[in-house]
């Protein structure tokens, strides 16, 4: 599941996101679309071959997150992603959800902020960031 700028997709990129399967993280937590969800996430530079990681701990499940753009050119922005624990037995639907914040030039020092999700959530595949001014915009459209 790979996640670009907005803004680079489909030309050259300097960096990339990809969400996978850590196996020195422990099983994955069962569930999504393929029964189970990532627990790991890579920052891959491609031009240099630089990449960090940020694994999850056992019990963890990481949905795509979505690029949020920075508003200062010197920074990478911004990741958002549901992420599931396992509170108890998964396939009778016992974990909660948070969403968390990272830094997208550095993920190695994991979510920046995480925010307690109050009701349950299916795993999700894709998400897409959409700015204020665009839902405005689009709400005139329609």
């Amino acid at each position: 599941m790979p996640r670009v700028k907005d803004a680079d997709q489909g030309r050259a990129y300097r960096a990339g996101w990809y969400c996978s399967v850590n196996p020195q993280g422990g099983p994955p937590l069962p569930g999504g679309p393929v029964g189970m969800n990532f627990n790991c996430l890579f920052r891959i530079e491609p031009g240099n071959g630089r990449m960090e990681v940020m694994p999850l701990e056992p019990g963890m499940g990481l949905n795509e997150p979505v690029h949020v753009p920075s508003a200062r050119p010197d920074h990478d922005g911004w990741l958002l992603a549901v992420v599931d624990r396992a509170t108890g037995d998964i396939m009778a639907g016992e974990y909660e959800s948070e969403v968390w914040i990272i830094d997208a030039g550095d993920i190695a020092k994991g979510p920046v902020a995480r925010v307690q999700v109050p009701l349950k959530l299916r795993s999700q595949v894709h998400g897409w960031w959409v700015s204020a001014d665009e839902l405005a915009r689009a709400r005139a459209r329609a």
